[in-house]
């Protein structure tokens, strides 16, 4: 009878000890943060649109139009890798887009300008999720003098 207490003490305690594993590994090693952002989204530097105002892209049907006199200048933001890399606008015709303000994880899309050295204002582009207010900072090619980034659209799997 000892022998069956001491045994399912000791399972107990291994399972108890298994567990705090797994809950304090979750507390000292949490996920970063761009794991949590998982949606890829298309952005664009583009001349015409800084001069007028109006986005030359626009997002029908989950497909990218284009109408503007420049050649076009996208980009595509990797969520689970946090890079950015240029994409033709054959490529992201191929992809599938949702033009709302909103990712399917949750997150918007916010460019602003912030002061920086002085008096300057800096661009400042991240993520943010609208349920829990967590920003996530994007380091974006930095492209100001072509206008930009503008955003054109979540990409949907």
């Amino acid at each position: 009878m000892n022998k069956r207490i001491f045994s399912v003490a000791a399972l107990l305690l291994v399972v108890a000890s298994f567990l705090g594993v797994l809950l304090w590994g979750k507390v000292l090693f949490p996920q970063t943060e761009y794991q949590k952002a998982t949606t890829d989204f298309v952005y664009a530097y583009d001349w015409d649109w800084n001069q007028g105002g109006v986005s030359p892209y626009q997002v029908l049907n989950g497909t990218v139009n284009f109408h503007a006199t420049s050649t076009p200048n996208l980009w595509i933001f990797r969520a689970k890798e946090a890079q950015s890399s240029s994409i033709s606008l054959d490529e992201v015709q191929q992809l599938r887009l949702a033009a709302e303000p909103t990712s399917p994880d949750g997150y918007v899309f916010v460019s602003s300008y912030e002061p920086c050295h002085g008096d300057a204002q800096c661009p400042h582009w991240y993520l943010k999720n609208v349920s829990s207010g967590q920003q996530i900072d994007l380091f974006l090619p930095s492209l100001e003098f072509i206008g930009g980034p503008h955003f054109v659209g979540w990409v949907i799997p």
